[in-house]
């Protein structure tokens, strides 16, 4: 893991610590580093969020978190990061768009931005690329109908079926942390997903409503 006390260290300049099997999340105690020039992230398994705090580095210019397990959004702040002019996010498990505050960031990306928008930064849910932002030998295509992508970023599409659905839902919603009664069957590949615990079918086997859990007192139901 990378340690929070690294934000103890007020004169480092440069993190290259990429291909290293790191777990964890990444601290938000980088931001306390206020020479922070570089961070070089790729390619381990990190997972949770990117610290919002990071948008605070006035002299990041490199910030690459690629090929990793990062969840949720890109933090608006970054676009606070004025300094920055090399954003790498692929390979992630991003959603939501990326926010306006980067993409009117020309510098980024080596002025990609200026020429493409947001998706010289990452491709939006429901396109691809080659490279999974728009380059000017590949830009963000539109999936065929009946095909879509799970996250942002992504360099193909794909046909889902409603227990690939159902697992996002899953992840997103930390079902891990569900009480033990309301994950009966989730994500068992032996279980028909209408035999999952909170789904309900039609008689075509289509799913029609979930109840899931808010909290471990709370329940809600969606259809």
């Amino acid at each position: 893991q990378i340690p929070s006390s690294l934000g103890n260290c007020r004169s480092l300049k440069r993190i290259d610590v990429f291909n290293n099997k790191l777990t964890g999340h990444i601290p938000s105690s980088l931001s306390l580093l206020s020479g922070l020039q570089i961070i070089h992230l790729k390619s381990n398994s990190l997972t949770g969020t990117i610290p919002s705090k990071l948008g605070s580095l006035a002299r990041l210019t490199w910030l690459d978190v690629s090929s990793n397990q990062i969840v949720g959004e890109i933090p608006k702040a970054l676009g606070n990061a004025r300094s920055l002019k090399d954003l790498r996010l692929g390979g992630n498990r991003l959603q939501a768009v990326v926010p306006e505050s980067l993409c009117r960031n020309s510098k980024i990306n080596n002025g990609r931005v200026g020429l493409f928008g947001c998706d010289a930064i990452l491709c939006p849910l429901g396109t691809f690329a080659d490279a999974g932002f728009a380059t000017s030998e590949s830009r963000c295509k539109k999936c065929l109908q009946g095909q879509t992508t799970l996250y942002l970023g992504s360099k193909e599409c794909q046909t889902f079926t409603q227990r690939d659905f159902l697992k996002m839902f899953f992840e997103l919603m930390e079902g891990d942390k569900w009480p033990i009664q309301s994950k009966g069957h989730w994500n068992n590949l032996d279980t028909p997903e209408c035999n999952w615990s909170g789904v309900s079918c039609d008689e075509l086997g289509n799913i029609d409503s979930l109840s899931f859990p808010l909290s471990a007192q709370k329940s809600q139901k969606v259809d």
